[in-house]
């Protein structure tokens, strides 16, 4: 019975194990994604596309991003 339980909770750690991946698969992704619309829209605000004052500010804070890690990648 004991080899029993053993393997149930070897499935049940494998799964948890698995979904724990897929969650931070797809926070990687969105935060991916938001870096990218991010540094996006700063370069149209350094292009003069958008003029507003403390617009990257603002983008930063929305997105939880570092501002000058953020001008850094826009830069590169």
């Amino acid at each position: 019975m004991k080899a029993n339980n053993g393997e149930q909770v070897r499935k049940v750690f494998a799964s948890n194990v698995q979904q724990e991946m897929e969650e931070r698969d797809w926070i990687a992704d969105d935060l991916a994604e938001a870096t990218g619309l991010a540094i996006s829209t700063v370069e149209r605000v350094l292009d003069g596309e958008y003029f507003t004052s403390g617009i990257v500010e603002k983008i930063c804070s929305a997105f939880n991003l570092d501002y000058w890690v953020l001008l850094v990648k826009v830069v590169e």
